[in-house]
C-alpha cells in the first residue's frame, strides 16, 4: 500500500532515487545535463528552490522547498520526462527508477545541516572521489558552486540557503559547513534515521520546518 505524500507549502524536501536493482540512469554526460536542465526547468515552472543535489550513475539526491503544496507534480515530471529521453535514447523499454521517487521531510535546522553534508558526501563514500572537493566526470554535484570554485548552476538557490542556516553565504562558516566531511558509520546512520522518521511521521501527521 502506498502512503499519501505529506505536501505542504513552504517544506523542505529531502528527494532521491535508485535505478531498477541498482543499475545505471545516468549513462554519460549528457544524461546527467538533461536531467538538471529539466530540474531547473521544474524549478522555474513550479517555483520551487533548489538548494543542492548530486548525480550518480546510478542514483541522485536533491534538497528542494517547495512554494506551493506540489512536490509531486514537480518530480512524476521529471520522472516521466527523463525516462522517456533514456529508454528513446537507449532503445530500451519499462522503468528506469526501482520505485517512485523518495521524499523526506526536513523538520529542523540540525537535521538541514546533516541532509546537505549526506547529499555531498554521497561520492566520496561510494568511493567515486577521494576527497570532498574532488572532481569526476562521473558525478555532477553542486558543491562546488556552493563554496565558490565554479559557477556551472547559477540556479542553485545559494542566499535561500544560507538565510535557512542562517549565516552569510561568504562566510567561512557557511563554506566549512558544506565542506564537512561525514564518516562512513554516521552516513548510514543517517539513512537509518530517515527511515524512523518517515514511518513516525505517517503516524502522527508531523509537519516539516517551513522555510520562512
Amino acid at each position: 500500500m502506498r502512503m499519501p505524500r505529506i505536501k505542504y507549502p513552504n517544506a523542505i524536501y529531502h528527494i532521491y532515487n535508485q535505478g531498477v536493482n541498482r543499475g545505471t540512469v545516468l549513462f554519460d554526460n549528457e544524461d546527467n545535463e538533461y536531467f538538471l536542465w529539466l530540474l531547473n526547468s521544474l524549478r522555474k515552472e513550479y517555483h520551487v528552490k533548489v538548494f543542492c543535489f548530486v548525480t550518480m550513475i546510478n542514483h541522485y539526491h536533491c534538497l528542494l522547498r517547495t512554494i506551493e503544496p506540489n512536490i509531486s507534480d514537480v518530480m512524476q515530471r521529471l520522472g516521466y520526462y527523463f525516462v522517456k529521453f533514456i529508454n528513446n535514447k537507449y532503445r530500451r523499454v519499462g522503468p528506469l527508477f526501482r520505485n517512485r521517487f523518495q521524499s523526506q521531510l526536513v523538520e529542523s535546522e540540525d537535521y538541514l545541516r546533516n541532509v546537505i553534508a549526506y547529499i555531498h558526501n554521497n561520492p566520496l563514500v561510494a568511493g567515486l572521489i577521494s576527497e570532498i572537493h574532488d572532481r569526476n566526470e562521473a558525478v555532477f554535484t553542486s558543491f562546488h558552486d556552493l563554496v565558490g570554485l565554479t559557477a556551472d548552476f547559477p540556479w542553485i538557490d545559494k542566499q535561500d540557503l544560507g538565510a535557512l542556516l542562517q549565516l552569510p553565504v561568504e562566510s567561512e562558516q557557511f563554506r566549512q559547513l558544506l565542506w564537512r566531511p561525514i564518516a562512513k558509520e554516521s552516513f548510514y546512520d543517517i539513512t537509518m534515521i530517515e527511515r524512523i522518521n518517515q514511518r513516525i511521521r505517517q503516524r502522527q501527521g508531523q509537519r516539516p520546518l517551513v522555510a520562512a
